[in-house]
This record gives C-alpha cells, structure tokens and sequence, in this order.
C-alpha cells in the first residue's frame, strides 16, 4: 500500500509516513467515528492517487504542505502555497494551510484574513470553522468565535474541537 515504486538501485526515495501516522494515530488511540476514519481513508486514497500520476501537480503539493504543516515545517509550507495562491488566490485548502501557519506564528490578521478567503470558497468545512473560531478567540471577538463553533457543529453535531471552542467562546463571555 504505501510503495508504488520502489527506487532504482542506488537511489533514494522518501517516505512520508506523518500523513498515515494522523489517520492511525486518530482512529486507535482516540476512537474515532467510522465516518470520520473513511473519510480520512478517502483523503488518504485520494493524495496517493495524486502523488501517483502527477507529483508535481498543486494539489499533490497542497497535500504535501498540510504534511509539513503537522511537522511544524512552517517556512516550507508558506512557500509552497504562496506558490499556489498565485495561480489560484481561492484555493480553499492552500488558504486554510496559510491561515494555520500565520495563527502559528501569531499573526491573527494574515490568519484571518486567509481562513476566511478559505471559507468563501468552501463554508462546509468543520476544521475550517473551528480554525476561524479559534482565531477569534485569540483576538478576543468572542460572539464571532460562538458563531463560528456553531457553524461547525450545524456542519458536524459530533465535532469535539467545535463543543470545545463553543464551551470555550461561552466562558470568555462571562
């Protein structure tokens, strides 16, 4: 499953493991939701396919930043979708991964501004709504943040990051 080609003698190959690490590390250590693990099965299906037939296309390099982002590889994942958002400033996932690595960094506003262009482009993303909320929280806009943790929970009831940040935007109004 994970080698499709095997290096030519006296070459190298690298292996990113991290990407199946998440699914499996997720769905046994913490008892993940049978939808929520065949999704991440098909997220998983679907990188491979890309990195088969087109190593170098966007979206596999996408793919390989959201990698890099969990290692905490922060300037190669701005570099590579700065790279993308130039052919394509709406890419929802090149956003998201640039919000992530500015709200790493401190800077909520290039965060913000980044998982919200992220949002326009596909509002239907739990991860994303949770993202956002977090980021309104940082800056202390604590109805926005309760608005964006509804969001994701109207999107996944289930979603624990979004009763957690909900739980969290309540207190901080009180």
């Amino acid at each position: 499953r994970y080698w499709r080609d095997i290096p030519a003698r006296g070459q190298v190959a690298v292996f990113q493991h991290s990407y199946y690490h998440w699914l499996l590390r997720d769905r046994f250590d913490s008892c993940l939701k049978t939808k929520k693990w065949q999704a991440g099965i098909e997220s998983f299906r679907q990188f491979e396919q890309v990195l088969a037939k087109k190593p170098d296309d966007k979206g596999c390099k996408v793919l390989i930043a959201g990698c890099r982002l969990q290692m905490g590889q922060l300037d190669e994942v701005e570099r590579v979708v700065k790279e993308v958002l130039t052919d394509d400033a709406d890419a929802p996932l090149a956003n998201y991964y640039l919000g992530v690595t500015h709200f790493q960094r401190g800077d909520i506003v290039l965060a913000l501004k980044h998982l919200l262009q992220a949002d326009e482009a596909n509002p239907g993303w739990v991860e994303l709504q949770c993202q956002i909320g977090m980021v309104y929280l940082r800056r202390g806009y604590w109805r926005k943040a309760e608005q964006a943790f509804k969001k994701a929970l109207e999107i996944d009831p289930d979603s624990a990051e979004g009763h957690d940040g909900l739980g969290v935007a309540y207190r901080a109004q009180q």
